[in-house]
This record gives structure tokens, C-alpha cells and sequence, in this order.
């Protein structure tokens, strides 16, 4: 299954992006009988100013979900990893299930 991912610019930060997609997954999220694979991810800041959003495979099944990474204009990637992503965190999802995925340089 594939990942989706989301970059916001530092511009688009300042208006809250990051946020207003995070709020708007929760929404969705909470709405979702068949959540438990859906999650949605930090990847922090990269050096170019770029803030990544990652997706989970599950959420692609999800008419909703899919509805709103379209309109952000997500894209295929690969699965965000410990060794890709400065900072890896979840965002939304279930902790049980996406605990061991997390990391965090600061922990």
C-alpha cells in the first residue's frame, strides 16, 4: 500500500495550513468506522523550510480522506521512516497501533 504526503511551505505556514489539515483529518478520523489503520503524520521541517504531512495507506480507501488529500495536493511517497525524517510524530491516529512507528531525535 502506498503513502501520501503533503509539503507546506513556510508561507503557507503562517497562515495555519499544517493546522487546518490536521483539524480537517481529525474531523474525517473521528467520522471513520474503519480508522484503525488511518493515521496521519509530522515529518517536521526540512532543511528548505519545507513542513512534511504524511498519510497512511488506509486513508486512500477512504472517500473523505482521499477527498482531502486531493485537494492539498498530496502526492505518492514512500513510507516516512526513522532514518528519512528528522522528526517523525504522530499527529492523529491511534497510539497503540502507530507507537512503535513514532521517533522523536529529543526522546
Amino acid at each position: 500500500m502506498t503513502w501520501h504526503q503533503i509539503e507546506i511551505s513556510a508561507e503557507q505556514a503562517t497562515s495555519d495550513a499544517h493546522g487546518k489539515i490536521q483539524d480537517q483529518f481529525e474531523k474525517i478520523f473521528i467520522a471513520s468506522p474503519d480508522r484503525n489503520e488511518m493515521a496521519l503524520f509530522s515529518g517536521g521541517w526540512t532543511t528548505f523550510d519545507i513542513f512534511r504531512m504524511y498519510f497512511s495507506p488506509a486513508c486512500s480507501s477512504n472517500p473523505a480522506m482521499k477527498s482531502l488529500m486531493e485537494s492539498y495536493g498530496s502526492k505518492l511517497c514512500d513510507e516516512p521512516t526513522r532514518e528519512t525524517e528528522i522528526e517523525l510524530g504522530l499527529l492523529v491516529g491511534d497510539q497503540i497501533r502507530w507507537g512503535d512507528f513514532i521517533w522523536s531525535p529529543d526522546i
